[in-house]
C-alpha cells in the first residue's frame, strides 16, 4: 500500500510539473512575441519565422514543480535560488 501511494504522489508531481510548464510557455510564447524576445531565422538556421524563446518558462516550471515536492533535501532551495540569480549563458 505504501508504495502505491508514492507511485500515485510521483504521478501527481510530473502531471503538475506538465501542467505548470505548458500554462507558462504558452503564456511566455504571447509575451516573447509582444517584447521581442524571438530567434529570427539566419542562413545557419533551418527554421522558418520567428520562434519565441520561452527557455524562461521552462526553468521557472522546473524550478516550481521541483519545490514543490514534498520530499525534498533542504539545499534544493538554495540551488534554485543560485540558478535563478545567475547570469545566462550566450554563445
Amino acid at each position: 500500500m505504501a508504495e502505491d501511494a508514492g507511485l500515485r504522489n510521483i504521478a501527481a508531481h510530473c502531471l503538475n510539473a506538465f501542467l505548470i510548464s505548458l500554462v507558462l510557455s504558452l503564456a511566455m510564447e504571447k509575451v516573447a512575441r509582444r517584447l521581442g524576445f524571438v530567434d529570427v531565422p539566419t542562413s545557419r538556421k533551418k527554421h522558418e519565422g520567428s520562434i519565441p524563446l520561452v527557455g524562461v518558462a521552462v526553468f521557472l516550471a522546473f524550478s516550481a514543480s521541483s519545490l514543490l515536492v514534498s520530499q525534498r533535501p533542504p539545499e534544493v532551495v538554495g540551488l534554485f535560488v543560485g540558478l535563478t540569480m545567475s547570469r545566462p549563458v550566450t554563445c
